[in-house]
């Protein structure tokens, strides 16, 4: 059943509304003098605020590419283009997934470097877990797409192969 246009709301992608918050309290966090001094920031929170922006810029861009099976006549251009759009996502989603890791390092050494107490990073460590999962289960639907678009449609209306398609090079993910 669909929607008509003026009644639709915005959807709510959880994984930006996670990064969103991440982004305000580790910057609250770490632009706190008790937390990290001010001769450390320039060693440890600029770093920091430019991967959280890195998070963000990478979940908008990934969203930004809309995933959909071509349209009929269905043919190999057209597959491959959706592929190719899939794979291009894909590779954002897991930019922000190795952003998540490398947020996760930071705030280790943040913890390494000044006598900071660990019990402040609890709420941005449970925060960061919340979006690593959420990330994760984003990209393997989108992952489940990848495949169902690369083992079907595989042949034109003739009954013909049309062309071999990238799906050798797509592998499960563990």
């Amino acid at each position: 059943m669909s929607v008509i246009k003026r009644y639709r709301s915005e959807s709510k992608l959880e994984t930006y509304n996670t990064a969103r918050t991440i982004r305000a309290e580790v910057t609250r966090l770490v632009m706190n003098e008790k937390v990290v001094p001010k001769r450390y920031r320039p060693v440890l929170t600029f770093p920091m605020t430019s991967l959280l922006v890195k998070l963000i810029n990478n979940i908008i861009a990934a969203n930004t590419i809309y995933l959909q099976k071509p349209k009929e006549p269905v043919n190999a251009a057209k597959i491959e283009l959706a592929l190719k759009e899939a794979l291009k996502r894909r590779e954002y989603q897991t930019e922000a997934i190795i952003t998540i890791e490398q947020i996760f390092q930071q705030l280790q050494y943040i913890l390494d470097t000044v006598p900071a107490d660990p019990d402040k990073f609890e709420t941005v460590t449970k925060l960061l877990l919340k979006e690593g999962e959420l990330l994760r289960g984003w990209r393997n639907t989108d992952f489940e797409f990848i495949k169902d678009l690369s083992g079907e449609n595989t042949k034109d209306l003739s009954g013909e192969k049309v062309k071999d398609l990238p799906s050798e090079k797509i592998k499960e993910e563990p």
